[in-house]
């Protein structure tokens, strides 16, 4: 992959990619299906390219791999990768473990000397809220980051308003609060549908994000709100309506499975 100068990339959306050492992978916390005798690595990065297509350019993509290391790359809608940071050190692979694991061990005039050497320069503190939000994420540190995007819509201009909205809205879906993130997005899309119109590509992605939140929601909780949701994919519908359409398709199953949860329970008295 190239390297590519992480400051050309925003920040936001940032996309979650696990991959385990048992060949299953998940995206923003939701299992992706790997054909068989496939890469868990490629349909992870396929499912994750659908979020660049979305909104039209690279999106910021953290992937673990399989053994553990991070990488953060940019994602294209077509799915071409750029490495933004590499793993770090302390992210090593169980052979370079092995490999540390049998070097012999440090004498003791060694060890005074590494206690003289001159320490590593630490990096500045980030200082500007953003890149203090960006921080707060890359250490999953979520009171932090949530506490910042208050910070940041608080501080907003009428102009600066609504990517303040959006970035506080993609961190409460990282955060795991996917009902407050599900709020947060309608809410966005319906600012959004009154300045720019529901087919504004913007508008649409907020839709898009909204429903993506309400999909991941328990089955109570989704069953609840699939009203709400209807209501606005019809006033948001997207390409061909689509939209609308995977919601009530998402709807149709959780009410096969509660049925058959009935059933079950019937059945066992």
């Amino acid at each position: 992959m190239p390297d590519t100068d992480p400051r050309q990339i925003p920040g936001w959306p940032l996309v979650e990619v696990l991959l385990t050492p048992e060949g299953a992978a998940t995206v923003n916390g939701s299992p992706v299906p790997v054909p068989a005798g496939g890469s868990a690595r490629a349909a992870a990065l396929a499912r994750a390219a659908d979020t660049a297509a979305r909104i039209g350019r690279p999106v910021r993509t953290r992937l673990t791999d399989a053994e553990g290391a991070e990488w953060l790359i940019a994602l294209s809608p077509d799915g071409t990768e750029a490495v933004l940071t590499a793993p770090e050190q302390k992210a090593r692979s169980r052979k370079e473990k092995r490999r540390a694991a049998a070097r012999p061990p440090v004498t003791g005039s060694e060890a005074r000397a590494s206690e003289t050497a001159a320490p590593e320069p630490v990096a500045p503190a980030p200082t500007d809220t953003r890149s203090r939000i960006t921080a707060a994420v890359d250490a999953r540190d979520w009171p932090e980051a949530l506490r910042l995007c208050a910070e940041l819509v608080d501080a907003a201009t009428p102009v600066g308003a609504d990517p303040a909205f959006e970035i506080r809205a993609r961190v409460t879906g990282l955060s795991g609060d996917g009902a407050t993130a599900y709020a947060r997005f309608r809410d966005l899309a319906d600012l959004r549908l009154a300045a720019l119109g529901p087919a504004h590509p913007h508008t649409v992605a907020a839709a898009e994000a909204a429903q993506e939140q309400w999909a991941r929601l328990g089955p109570d909780e989704a069953a609840r709100l699939g009203d709400e949701v209807f209501a606005l994919r019809a006033r948001v519908p997207g390409p061909d309506g689509r939209g609308a359409a995977r919601a009530r398709r998402h709807l149709l199953g959780l009410h096969a499975g509660r049925t058959r949860l009935a059933a079950g329970g019937k059945e066992g008295e």
